[in-house]
């Protein structure tokens, strides 16, 4: 579904990737996981075409998505929903106008058609009861829910999540988790890939979990062996976030 081939991508003086390969199956929730700086948005932003690597090759869905001509980009493109990391919701638009957008500019739906989709979204992620509310009067969590809301409102084969559970309470964080294990469980065959710094959430809601260190996806593993690792930096990783090989994670595990 999604394809790195020794991708590598320089800015400045950085090499941000550097022979970065990963792959990713179809219907999985991949996450990927790294201390800051590592490349996880570049990733990300690869993915959408927002950037072009240097060399190697990006493919989503088969096509090289760097390459292939605008039309076949878009439609490539329109089968993802997009998880921003703050929500990036508009301000001047009620929840419910937020969520509709996508169906609204890229759609032929009528009105009332799409607004029953949104409230259907909304009632997913438990905010049926919010969408007249204006983004300055939710909390932070709930501008998140609104955001996968949206994300998920065209029906995409592929969603990408940026920070998910950033600056959240723990609570509201492990909310989120259950929402993204959920959603996966009613639209089967979904893919998600989930860019993170929470070992917490990584653990919880992961069929595979990637490392990127130094460009590199050093390891890529289940999360009950991603645990049990050996490799220095993923004990580093572990350690820094005070898990440890059982733990309070396992009752998360879906």
């Amino acid at each position: 579904m999604i394809d790195f081939n020794n991708v590598t991508k320089v800015l400045g003086n950085n090499t941000v990737l550097d022979g970065m390969d990963l792959h990713i199956e179809e219907g999985e929730t991949f996450v990927l996981v790294g201390p800051s700086g590592t490349g996880k948005s570049v990733t990300l932003k690869h993915i959408v075409s927002l950037m072009t690597p240097d060399s190697g090759s990006v493919k989503v869905m088969g096509e090289d998505i760097s390459q292939c001509s605008k039309k076949r980009k878009e439609e490539v493109l329109s089968n993802f929903g997009y998880l921003f990391q703050g929500g990036a919701l508009l301000a001047w638009m009620s929840v419910a106008d937020n969520v509709a957008l996508p169906l609204i500019e890229k759609t032929n739906m009528k009105r009332k058609d799409i607004y029953e989709k949104v409230y259907n979204a909304l009632e997913l992620v438990g905010l049926e009861d919010d969408g007249d509310k204006m983004p300055s009067s939710i909390s932070g969590g709930m501008k998140k829910r609104a955001g996968l809301a949206r994300a998920i409102i065209r029906d995409p084969q592929i969603v990408l999540y940026d920070e998910p559970t950033s600056g959240l309470d723990p609570v509201m964080a492990r909310t989120i988790d259950h929402l993204i294990v959920d959603l996966n469980e009613k639209k089967p065959g979904m893919t998600s890939l989930v860019v993170t710094h929470d070992l917490h959430s990584a653990l919880s809601i992961a069929d595979r979990i990637g490392l990127l260190y130094l460009g590199k996806v050093i390891v890529d593993l289940p999360p009950d062996e991603f645990i049990k690792s050996e490799d220095p930096e993923v004990v580093k990783f572990l350690e820094a976030q005070y898990i440890t090989k059982r733990g309070s994670w396992e009752k998360e595990r879906k």
